[in-house]
């Protein structure tokens, strides 16, 4: 299978395949007729026949009570397990205990139900016929019901439903569950671990490319539609039944809230995938500076940690959950680009929505293939990322342009002198700031740059200027409205230009002592021994040049 980014097409030849999946939908739904007061009353009326004189707090929570009693009657009729959950259970590994392990009917197989904070309507009557909905200013304690369910084309999938009048709910689906099945559905043989392919025949890539694509194109929004429609008024159906609904005209409307897109790489052999992902993490701690970039995604005034006390979004970090099992995140507000190992020889690169408000897109299900879109553009913009560091690249025409003046637009600029701390802290910075999925803006160029310098007086119009001239020479662009990038040409050259006055000049030249002896440490590593086959060189070149590196 063809691939759209560079870091894929350069590993291509240690790659077995590669196959892009939409991964985790989660979908919110809610009968928008009742998420306002009046909408309320008015589908009450419709509901009790043109009458509110029942609408009353009582009367909201009988009708929760009477959705538990249902529900419980009918999981014992159909043995069905109604489990309680404590708050921080994960829901998701309890329910593997209860999924049928032979391929079986469709249906509920476990009801899990918690308790979960909500905003709820309150009643006031006043005068003979003035009533008054409001929310309640404090969250009160409700009962949810998650419907763990098995689905003929979208195997497990979860319906998540609020026991309180409007009934708010929650649909996740696994995009990976929905491709296995119609794969098999399709006669595709594939090898399934866990949440990934681990094996796809040659002779059916292209079939199950096109089973993968499916969740990509428009079709996509009516699949989704359907098997949400499917089950979620059965599960709404032990509270108002098929009758009610339509007599009160409650439908459900469904937004999306979460979404991952996933890339994989399936590599020949599991220890190049490992050496390769080790690599990677090595080159990226070093440019990126993992151990301080949780302080550069910030606001002109952020706090260290929020109101709640739980550190900022905005970071990279890397974890170990497992044994030999490294994660490497990058969040911003609240997407997150992600790169993993899953089995023995899959690396899996995730870009997540955690909200996807923050995409930039409207919400609605019909939107679906707008937002898919919008997370495979982060994530290809992060693999490219990850490419530029990881072969950067140096042209002699560069070099020699580099410190020369140029224009943007009528406005003509100097040149970029890398021997001044402004100009090198500068390409630092926008290489730590390239891998923002929205782009940065100059704020946090200045902010950033300002604590590499330690300086406080380089501010926003010292990074502007700074910025233009790397507009000038084509490193950087602008994207939409005031973000920045720079280009994948212009990032591979900042990147050369910063490993060869960091990582290559600067450790040769500085491992000499006033007593002209190289540092030797107990168990150098491989990129130290070479620095010292470098430093022996150099040393002779400096003997015959008659060049003295001591004062």
């Amino acid at each position: 299978m063809s691939s759209r980014d560079h870091f894929s097409a350069f590993y291509g030849d240690r790659l077995e395949s590669v196959y892009d999946c939409v991964d985790r939908i989660v979908l919110n739904g809610y009968c928008q007729a009742c998420l306002t007061g009046g909408g309320m009353r008015s589908w009450w009326r419709c509901l009790e026949g043109c009458s509110d004189d029942n609408l009353d707090d009582t009367h909201l929570k009988r009708m929760a009570g009477r959705f538990g009693r249902r529900l419980r009657a009918w999981a014992k009729d159909n043995g069905v397990p109604v489990i309680w959950c404590q708050k921080g259970e994960r829901k998701d590994e309890k329910a593997r205990d209860y999924r049928p392990q032979d391929p079986g009917p469709e249906g509920i197989f476990v009801i899990f139900v918690n308790k979960v904070p909500t905003r709820l309507w309150q009643v006031r009557r006043f005068g003979q016929t003035g009533i008054e909905l409001t929310k309640k200013k404090k969250p009160s304690y409700v009962y949810h019901y998650s419907f763990h369910i098995l689905d003929a084309q979208w195997g497990h999938l979860v319906i998540k439903i609020g026991g309180h009048p409007p009934f708010p709910a929650q649909i996740a689906l696994n995009g990976h569950e929905y491709v296995g099945m119609q794969a098999q559905e399709q006669g595709i043989a594939l090898t399934k671990e866990k949440n990934c392919f681990t094996l796809i025949p040659g002779s059916s890539e292209s079939a199950f490319s096109r089973v993968a694509d499916s969740l990509r194109c428009r079709d996509a929004i009516g699949r989704l539609e359907k098997v949400c429609d499917r089950w979620i008024y059965f599960c709404l159906s032990f509270v108002l039944s098929s009758r009610d609904r339509e007599r009160s005209g409650f439908i459900y409307q469904y937004w999306v809230y979460q979404l991952e897109y996933s890339r994989n790489l399936i590599f020949q052999r599991g220890a190049v995938m490992e050496r390769l992902f080790n690599e990677v993490i090595d080159r990226n701690r070093s440019h990126l500076d993992l151990k301080k970039l949780s302080t550069i995604f910030g606001r002109k005034r952020r706090p260290y940690q929020s109101r709640r006390g739980k550190p900022p979004k905005q970071r990279i970090d890397l974890k170990t959950p497992v044994y030999s099992s490294t994660i490497f995140n990058l969040h911003f507000k609240r997407l997150a680009v992600k790169m993993y190992t899953k089995g023995e020889r899959v690396l899996r690169i995730e870009a997540v929505a955690h909200h996807a408000k923050d995409l930039n897109c409207p919400r609605r299900i019909l939107n679906f293939q707008t937002l898919v879109s919008r997370l495979k553009e982060i994530l290809e913009r992060f693999l490219n990322h990850l490419q530029c560091i990881n072969v950067s690249y140096i042209d002699e025409a560069t070099l020699d342009n580099l410190s020369r003046p140029s224009r943007l637009g009528k406005i003509r600029f100097g040149g970029i002198d890398l021997n001044k701390p402004r100009s090198r802290a500068v390409i630092q910075g926008v290489i730590r700031l390239a891998s923002i999925p929205t782009g940065f803006r100059i704020g946090d160029l200045a902010q950033l740059v300002s604590g590499i310098l330690r300086q406080k007086d380089y501010d926003v119009r010292k990074a502007s200027y700074d910025l233009r001239k790397l507009r000038a020479k084509g490193l950087v662009a602008k994207i939409k409205g005031r973000a920045y990038l720079p280009t994948y040409q212009g990032l591979r050259t900042l990147v050369g230009l910063d490993t060869l006055r960091e990582r290559v000049l600067k450790p040769i030249l500085a491992q000499f002592t006033s007593s002209g002896q190289m540092k030797s440490a107990d168990e150098p590593t491989a990129l130290e021994l070479h620095y010292q086959q470098i430093q022996r060189v150099v040393r002779a070149l400096f003997s015959d040049l008659q060049l003295n590196t001591c004062s």
